[in-house]
């Protein structure tokens, strides 16, 4: 694993090679290909920290009828 000095070498060469107007995508799409990665590796973790918040119980339709739209006999 590369330590300190290594490290900035290997930062200038990675911004030598992609530019400084495209690094901060490469970042962003190593930081989700991470997630996507843990989420694959863990699935269970994925059901616990993203749930989506529970349905409101569902109420039976009513329809809204006027006197004006009764059918008349």
């Amino acid at each position: 694993m590369p330590q300190g000095g290594e490290w900035l070498v290997i930062l200038a060469i990675v911004l030598l090679f992609f530019g400084p107007a495209k690094l901060p995508g490469l970042v962003r799409q190593l930081g989700r290909s991470k997630k996507v990665w843990e989420e694959e590796v863990d699935p269970s973790s994925e059901q616990t920290t993203n749930q989506p918040p529970a349905a409101p119980p569902a109420t039976p339709h009513q329809p809204n009828h006027t006197p004006s739209e009764e059918p008349r006999p």
